[in-house]
């Protein structure tokens, strides 16, 4: 449940709500708009993270979105806090080992 409710907290709250520039490498059509090879794309990380498309009640705090019927944590493909693909950042592993060091430490406090 901790790794859950960390989730969640990066999911509501972007740190990076933008994620690094890409490059259309084709032309493409996306709801409508056409996206001309070489055109320069910053992907919304907010946006992804709060679409109704995607998540049930997206504005509410709901860890148990990450976990499954067993109270086993699930990757969901639309989570993407620290990018996606080639770039996605060199320091995630890091991140997530911090992030669940001190979130737990911090909550043995209380």
């Amino acid at each position: 449940f901790t790794e859950a409710t960390i989730m969640e907290v990066q999911r509501m709250t972007a740190v990076v709500p933008l994620s690094i520039p890409r490059m259309a490498s084709e032309t493409a059509v996306l709801q409508g708009y056409t996206i001309p090879k070489g055109s320069v794309i910053v992907p919304n990380l907010w946006s992804v993270h709060r679409d109704p498309n995607i998540w049930e009640k997206p504005d509410e705090f709901q860890p148990s979105r990450f976990l499954d019927e067993n109270g086993q944590l699930i990757k969901k493909e639309a989570f993407i806090p620290f990018g996606m693909g080639k770039r996605v950042c060199m320091g995630e592993q890091l991140a997530k080992m911090e992030l669940f060091l001190i979130f737990a430490s911090l909550m043995q406090s209380f």
